[in-house]
C-alpha cells in the first residue's frame, strides 16, 4: 500500500529518514498498533485509550473505530500531505519549559507581528508547551522565552511546522480521503487530544480529526479527562518514553510503562491477568 519497508524503517532507519513526515508517520503508526496488539494478546486490555497527534489514529484502531489498513492509508496520505505543505512553507517547532501557557501564547503573538506565523502547537504538561511556525518566528519566540525566564527552549527534530496554520494545505488534501473512511463506535473509552474530551460519536469527531492538522494538541487536557474518570496507569505503546514523562508531569502519582520497558509492561500484564 505504501511501498515502504516497515521492518527496516522501525528497526534501522536513520534520523534524517525518520524526520520525513510521510515516513515517520507510517513507521510510528505501524509500531504503535503492533505493540498495542501484542499487549492485548498478552492480556493487557485497555480500559481507555488516547493518542498524541498522529497517535490518535493508533488510538482509533485500538478502540475499534478504525480498520487498520484504512488507518494505514490515511496515515500515509496524511504524511505525504504534510510533507508537501512543509516543503511549500518551511517551518520548525520548539519545546518551551517553565513558562505558563498564557505567557508563551503572548510571546507568539508578539513575534508573529514581525516574523511570520508562530503559535502554541502542543499544550503538553503544566511545565511544557511546544511552539510551531516559520523558522524565523520560532527563533524569535525562543529568544523572547529565554529572556522571560524559560527553564529551557529546545528545537525539535521535525520536518515542518506541525499543528500550525502552515499545515492548512495538508488539511485540504486529506479531507476527501477522511470523509470516505468508515469510522465505528469506540469499544473502549476514547479521549481526544484534539478536543481534550471523551469521544462519544466518531462521526462528529471526524471533522476534529481533520482539524487536528492545524489545531494544537491538548494533551494535558486529555490526560486530565482520563484521570478524572479514574485512570491511574498509563502504557505508552509508541517509540520512546516522552508521553510517560508528560503524564508524570501532569499527575506525579500515576504509574507508567513504555514499550521499551517490557519489564514494566509485563508487571501490568500480570496484574491484568490476575
Amino acid at each position: 500500500m505504501t511501498g515502504l519497508d516497515l521492518i527496516h524503517l522501525v528497526c534501522r532507519a536513520d534520523g534524517e529518514t525518520l524526520a520525513r513526515p510521510d515516513v515517520a508517520q507510517v513507521a510510528v503508526y505501524a509500531l504503535s498498533t503492533a505493540v498495542a496488539e501484542y499487549l492485548m494478546e498478552q492480556g493487557l486490555r485497555p480500559w481507555a485509550v488516547v493518542g498524541h497527534s498522529l497517535g490518535e489514529y493508533s488510538a482509533l484502531v485500538v478502540a475499534g473505530c478504525l480498520d487498520w489498513e484504512r488507518g494505514l492509508r490515511l496515515v500515509w496520505l496524511r504524511g505525504q500531505a504534510m510533507a508537501e505543505a512543509a516543503a511549500a512553507c518551511p517551518g520548525t517547532m520548539a519545546a518551551v519549559m517553565g513558562l505558563s501557557d498564557r505567557v508563551v501564547a503572548d510571546l507568539c503573538r508578539q513575534a508573529a507581528a514581525t516574523h511570520g506565523c508562530v503559535v502554541v502547537a502542543n499544550y503538553n504538561s503544566p511545565v511544557q508547551v511546544v511552539i510551531s511556525g516559520a523558522v524565523a518566528a520560532v527563533e524569535a519566540v525562543s529568544t523572547l522565552a529565554r529572556q522571560a525566564g524559560a527553564l529551557s527552549v529546545r528545537f525539535l527534530a521535525v520536518g515542518g511546522a506541525y499543528h500550525s496554520p502552515l499545515m492548512a494545505p495538508a488539511q485540504a488534501r486529506l479531507a476527501p480521503h477522511l470523509d470516505r473512511t468508515p469510522l465505528g463506535k469506540p469499544q473502549v473509552l476514547l479521549a481526544s487530544s484534539t478536543t481534550g474530551d471523551v469521544v462519544v460519536d466518531p462521526e462528529v469527531y471526524r471533522q476534529n480529526l481533520l482539524e487536528q492538522i492545524t489545531r494544537p494538541v491538548l494533551w494535558r487536557h486529555a490526560v486530565g479527562t482520563l484521570l478524572a474518570l479514574g485512570a491511574t496507569e498509563f502504557v505508552e505503546v509508541g517509540p520512546g518514553r516522552v508521553l510517560c514523562g508528560l503524564v508524570r508531569q501532569i499527575a506525579p502519582g500515576a504509574r507508567t510503562a513504555t514499550a521499551g520497558d517490557m519489564a514494566g509492561c509485563q508487571r501490568l500484564i500480570r496484574q491484568a491477568v490476575v
